[in-house]
């Protein structure tokens, strides 16, 4: 008898292109009506500040903030640094930050002799990263494209870190939503390394469970990856504390009005 609307994107009007501002000025008009519902949820605070910003209600309303959950804990497995390897996941497009870790390649086995990234999925810019790859240096980078859960499960489980480093383009989706990445991560026990794009990046480094870095800067990247190689145990016990914040079995329940 009720309807419960779960905010969980903004799309800014500003872009490069003039086809997509339309369509997006098209889609925040829906968007408009569809906050009116009985309940309405928001998935992190700049969405909240994003839609008093334009008036649609005031601004020392107090609103729900409910972020994505995290799964079932998983066991901790131990980790062999005779090979680091950086788990990402997500779709294959340009704004996901992929392209600029393939470009530092040359920095990083400066320090690193034995890296590879595990890269999970597939998109748009699929045939940009492949052919990306034959131009890279040493660096191994593994392309799994779409997998079964089991396999995904077996892949992220054999990575040392997880990483998210978002492009801070103009008209990012990103900066205003809160990426399901980082979450999965955590549920595996990874130290992720992000930008600022997203927001939980402050909280990922306020809390000792990843580092952010800088885009396009490839030493801060080598800097990241060897901070939390040297204190690994202390990043993971961080990650688990930020796992149990997020579980969802404890954070669902106010989306429907319960307390737990």
């Amino acid at each position: 008898e009720k309807t419960v609307f779960w905010v969980w994107d903004y799309y800014p009007i500003s872009h490069p292109s003039m086809f997509v501002r339309i369509l997006r000025r098209l889609y925040w008009q829906f968007d408009k009506f569809a906050t009116y519902s009985d309940r309405v949820i928001y998935l992190h605070q700049r969405l909240v500040e994003v839609r008093k910003d334009h008036g649609l209600f005031e601004k020392n309303k107090k609103c729900i903030v409910v972020p994505i959950g995290t799964g079932h804990m998983l066991p901790v497995k131990k980790k062999d640094f005779q090979e680091i390897k950086i788990g990402f996941i997500g779709v294959l497009k340009r704004s996901q930050g992929l392209g600029m870790v393939m470009d530092s390649s040359k920095v990083l086995l400066k320090y690193f002799k034995n890296l590879s990234f595990e890269i999970i999925g597939s998109g748009q810019d699929d045939e940009f990263f492949k052919k990306k790859r034959k131009i890279s240096s040493n660096v191994k980078y593994n392309f799994y494209g779409l997998v079964s859960e089991k396999e995904f499960k077996k892949i992220l489980y054999s990575c040392t870190i997880g990483i998210a480093p978002y492009s801070p383009e103009e008209g990012t989706v990103s900066r205003y939503t809160d990426p399901g990445k980082p979450k999965r991560y955590i549920e595996f026990n990874l130290p992720v390394i992000t930008t600022d794009v997203i927001e939980i990046s402050k909280e990922l480094k306020e809390n000792g469970a990843g580092e952010v870095i800088k885009y396009n800067d490839y030493e801060d990247l080598a800097n990241a990856i060897k901070k939390i190689i040297k204190k690994y145990g202390a990043y993971i016990e961080n990650v688990r504390r930020l796992h149990k914040k997020y579980y969802y079995r404890d954070i669902y329940p106010s989306i429907f009005g319960f307390d737990r």
